[in-house]
This record gives structure tokens, C-alpha cells and sequence, in this order.
């Protein structure tokens, strides 16, 4: 595995550590099992994901975000799969800007599933709907099953200016 991947799997690995406080079903210890590693390795090897690494001025790897298009799961439009910033670079708005680049341009369906109980990560994508215009379509239980993951879908008229 080359140098970048293997710090893209040590974050992706943190990650998944990270999400078992939200997730309190067995799906909740991925990572402490070979299968964080399986799904990060999809999510490298599959076409239609795209990951997206996130640094800071100095170009040290600080997080990522992937993001699929027209998912059979989630029906046509955007999905963010995963996103993440580690602890110390939160709400300095590397994220932000890197989902403003990802959304140039985009118009339609974006979807995206966040746990009930994960209150930062819910006023985190409410901001940024808010920035984008976005219209909230429906907030429904995930189509994965999960308890206490609701899948939100949004939908995007016309993206203005979102590099500000």
C-alpha cells in the first residue's frame, strides 16, 4: 500500500473509532474488525466513489470526504458517503471549502445520513445547507437499516457563489 493510502486508512480507521460513540448497534464496531479496512478499500477500489483528501496550508493530510453519484441505495443525485476532519482542525473550515468545491456546480438531489445523536455533525450540515440554498426534502430512516441513522436528502436549485 503507497504512503497516501496508508495514511488515508490510519484516518479512515480513526474515523470509524470515532463514529462507535454514535452508533450503538453491532454495526457500531466496524472498525474494532477487519471490516472498517474492507470498506475503505471499496471505497479506493470502486469507481464511482470519489475520495477527496483534505489538507491544511502546510499539506498535512487533516481529513476527507467521499462522495458517490447515483447510488441504486439512494436513487440519482449526489451522495455524501463519508466526511471527516480530525478534532483539531474542526470548525476552521477546511471541510466547508472542501464541500463547496465538491457542490460547483452541482444541482439536484444530494443525500447524505448522519445519527440522531451526532448534534454537531447535524448543525454542521444544516449550516451548510443553509449557505448552499438548499431545500430539505425528506428526513427518513437510512435505507441501511441502521437505528438511529436518519438519511437526509436536500435539493440544490442553483449553486451562487460558494467559495466565499
Amino acid at each position: 500500500m503507497s504512503g497516501i493510502n496508508k495514511a488515508r486508512e490510519d484516518m479512515y480507521l480513526d474515523y470509524c473509532n470515532e463514529m462507535q460513540r454514535f452508533d450503538p448497534t453491532p454495526h457500531g464496531k466496524i472498525s474494532a474488525n477487519i471490516q472498517a479496512r474492507s470498506v475503505f478499500r471499496r471505497y479506493l477500489r470502486k469507481k464511482w466513489f470519489t475520495w477527496t483528501d483534505i489538507y491544511d496550508e502546510n499539506k498535512k493530510l487533516i481529513g476527507f470526504l467521499i462522495t458517490a453519484k447515483n447510488l441504486n441505495l439512494h436513487g440519482e443525485g449526489l451522495y455524501i458517503c463519508e466526511a471527516y476532519v480530525i478534532l483539531e482542525y474542526r470548525g476552521s473550515g477546511f471541510m466547508e471549502r472542501a464541500l463547496m468545491d465538491i457542490f460547483d456546480g452541482h444541482t439536484g438531489p444530494v443525500f447524505l445520513e448522519v445519527f440522531n445523536t451526532n448534534r454537531i455533525a447535524l448543525r454542521f450540515w444544516n449550516n451548510i445547507a443553509h449557505k448552499l440554498n438548499a431545500k430539505l426534502i425528506s428526513a427518513n430512516p437510512s435505507p441501511s437499516g441502521i437505528p438511529g441513522l436518519t438519511e437526509y436528502k436536500y435539493f440544490i436549485d442553483k449553486v451562487t457563489d460558494n467559495k466565499k
